[in-house]
């Protein structure tokens, strides 16, 4: 029979072998950070002026594409201004509308037919 020390001795060992290793991962031992006011504060000014060049890049950038598209829009649409709106309408004058132009279109396609049929 074992001995109260040597089953003690054994259980250290034990915990020690399965268990030490699981402490370690769970708190691994880091060494401390540290800090410098001075040297962050010049970081963050840094990545503040890189920041701020392309903000300037990215603004000129948009302002370039505002004027190609105004000047694309003024080639191909130069009587844009006396284009009229389209009329506002309610629901039922829509559906008013395109029941004339369903009318309008079937109209079309017998009279192609006839011309074709006539042929």
């Amino acid at each position: 029979m074992k001995t109260t020390e040597q089953i003690v001795k054994e259980a250290k060992e034990s915990y020690e072998k399965h268990f030490k290793d699981a402490q370690e991962k769970a708190n691994p031992k880091s060494d401390d950070v540290v800090l410098d006011k001075d040297k962050l504060t010049e970081e963050v000014k840094e990545m503040e002026i890189v920041e701020e060049k392309k903000h300037d890049s990215l603004e000129l950038l948009r302002e370039q594409v505002v004027r190609e598209a105004e000047e694309s829009f003024q080639k191909i649409f130069k009587n844009a201004h006396e284009a009229q709106p389209t009329p506002r309408m309610s629901v039922n004058e829509m559906y008013d509308a395109l029941n004339k132009e369903k009318e309008r279109i079937s109209h079309m396609v017998e009279e192609l037919k006839e011309k074709q049929m006539s042929k």
